[in-house]
């Protein structure tokens, strides 16, 4: 049974690209975190790959795995389009017990050992999840205030 045929067996719901755990709506519908997938998801890492999805699920992070064999860079430029945190496992990090995580809006990146359990790698998450959000709202307030003068401007020039 393949990795994709378990999830399927498992509940989870399947879209074209990614394997999305099912999940009652929240507030924030779009998911933050993509977990890549380096290594054949065939084997055993797809458990590994399953529990992080639903610790990270747990913590209230909404998850992705991107299951299509996609080299790395591909996967990085979906999550990195959505505006994701990466968690990243290459086969030499499988042998070291750690993780990559990678904020894809900034490109920061900081790698956290496996042995240490789930809390550092979720802290680092949220970490990265927060700064996004900060620098989101930042954003949105700039373009606004930009709208307003660009407003003011032309009502001042009738």
């Amino acid at each position: 049974m393949t990795f994709v045929e378990r999830l399927a067996a498992q509940g989870m719901e399947l879209s074209a690209v990614t394997c999305l755990p099912v999940r009652p709506a929240s507030p924030q519908s779009r998911s933050l975190v993509l977990l890549t997938t380096c290594v054949d998801i065939d084997t055993d890492a797809g458990s590994r790959y399953l529990e992080r999805a639903k610790l990270l699920n747990n913590a209230g992070f909404r998850t992705e795995i991107y299951a299509l064999r996609r080299k790395l860079g591909a996967q990085l430029h979906y999550a990195a389009k959505h505006g994701m945190v990466a968690v990243i496992e290459m086969p030499l990090d499988v042998e070291a017990s750690r993780l990559t995580v990678r904020n894809l809006p900034t490109g920061d990146q900081m790698t956290v050992s496996v042995a240490d359990g789930p809390d550092q790698m979720l802290a680092v998450i949220n970490l990265y999840i927060e700064r996004n959000k900060k620098e989101e709202d930042e954003e949105t307030a700039r373009r606004e205030e930009d709208r307003r003068r660009e407003e003011r401007l032309a009502d001042s020039s009738y």
